[in-house]
Order: structure tokens, then sequence, then C-alpha cells
């Protein structure tokens, strides 16, 4: 569970996984679920660059927290 800034409350999940039976590279993955209006929104990165994950999905964190929210009327 993480706090996203104006945003509220959000569960961070991250993953390390072969996209193939066929190769040996791995791909990490974070997902964010944000509860918002009812419904969810889910904002997904994904890398092969596995070295570099961690800083990469800091960046995608970052960028993350300035999505801004509303719901039309009507």
């Amino acid at each position: 569970k993480i706090h996203l800034k104006g945003l509220g409350d959000a569960i961070q999940v991250d993953d390390l996984r072969h996209p193939s039976d066929k190769s040996d590279a791995f791909v990490a993955s974070r997902r964010i679920f944000l509860p918002t209006h009812g419904k969810v929104l889910m904002a997904v990165g994904y890398t092969p660059q596995v070295q570099i994950a961690d800083v990469l999905f800091e960046l995608f964190l970052r960028i993350t927290q300035t999505l801004e929210i509303w719901e039309e009327e009507g």
C-alpha cells in the first residue's frame, strides 16, 4: 500500500518474469491500482532493463503522482 500525494491511497505491485518460454530475458513491471470515483485506475510500467528497474520505477512513480483525476458531470 502506498500513498500518492493529491490522489490518496493505492496498491503497488512489482513483478519480475520471463515474457516467454523461448527466452532467458526478464521483464520487470510495476502496476499501481488507484481507487477513484467508484472505479480503479491502473497505471502500468514495464522495462526489460531489470538492472536499472528501481531507478526507472522511481521515475514512473513520480510521473504517476502528477496525475489529476476529475469526474465529468453528465
